[in-house]
């Protein structure tokens, strides 16, 4: 067909490329007498895909087609990858497969594609990615440098578009947070080492 999506929630700009050089500045003169868009400046990687698409020569109707492919199939990496961390055993690949599968075909979620909600997806793939990276760092497979280099990383491009997706980063911290105490405190079940000792070796 020749339409496109252009919902007021689907954030899809009618000129990417424009909108994200837009949203490089802190104060934006596009609304009435400007416009504070501070809250805003973590989407660049959301809108970035879209102004590189633009440059790479891509209609705007192929690159909302990309986007919803790209989104997708980023869904499925993430859980495939925190799977494989979870069964590393070769027997236990399936798992891995079935899971991605269950999570890009999330019933939860069907509500979000049709304006594709791209700052609750980027947290969807950055909860899984982080919860791989504490895993490895507490069987000390990563250092504390790599671990939290790592996250910073995920966070840079997943982090559900800035400040304006607080609650669902409030919500992606405590399960961050659960799942940091509960791998920590089974770390100290299983050395030889005070509470103390463990938490200065694994921070510092």
């Amino acid at each position: 067909g020749n339409k496109i999506l252009a919902g007021h929630d689907s954030g899809f700009p009618l000129n990417p490329l424009m909108h994200f050089l837009d949203r490089l500045f802190l104060w934006t003169n596009r609304f009435g007498f400007g416009k504070d868009q501070t809250m805003e400046t973590g989407g660049f990687f959301i809108h970035g895909q879209e102004a590189l698409l633009q440059i790479l020569g891509f209609s705007l109707q192929d690159t909302q087609k990309v986007i919803f492919v790209s989104w997708f199939f980023l869904l499925g990496l993430a859980i495939y990858i925190f799977s494989r961390v979870l069964f590393d055993h070769h027997k236990y690949r399936y798992l891995a497969i079935i899971a991605s599968l269950f999570y890009m075909f999330n019933t939860y979620t069907i509500q979000s594609w049709p304006v594709i909600e791209r700052a609750k997806f980027s947290l969807m793939i950055a909860l899984p990615l982080i919860l791989s990276v504490l895993i490895k760092f507490f069987e000390e497979r990563l250092s504390t440098f790599k671990a939290a280099s790592l996250i910073g990383l995920i966070l840079l491009f997943f982090n559900a578009a800035g400040a304006n997706g607080s609650p669902h980063l409030g919500a992606m911290a405590i399960l961050a947070l659960v799942a940091f105490l509960f791998l920590f405190l089974t770390a100290w079940q299983k050395s030889n080492t005070t509470l103390f000792n463990l938490f200065y070796r694994k921070v510092f």
